[in-house]
């Protein structure tokens, strides 16, 4: 795994209200933002994220994301406001 930004406090595979949409997020309680996974950058709008029925498919997604050390530094830039 790639180094974890010290401000990303949580990450992980959220749903929808019944569970047949599956997305990645990351949250940071220091500044107080939640970020969804879109196509191929972060958004804090759920309605423009990367969504799928498939739990393998978004699993998947997120061990690579934890595994790129340049989207970890993409992501800390994202979460300093």
């Amino acid at each position: 795994m790639a180094t974890l930004p010290l401000n990303v406090t949580s990450f992980g595979v959220g749903s929808d209200k019944l569970g047949d949409e599956f997305h990645i997020f990351f949250l940071s309680c220091h500044t107080s933002t939640k970020l969804y996974l879109s196509e191929g950058e972060l958004t804090d709008d759920l309605s423009k994220a990367l969504t799928t029925d498939n739990m393998e498919f978004i699993t998947d997604e997120l061990r690579g994301l934890l595994d790129d050390q340049d989207f970890m530094d993409y992501l800390e830039a994202s979460l300093v406001f």
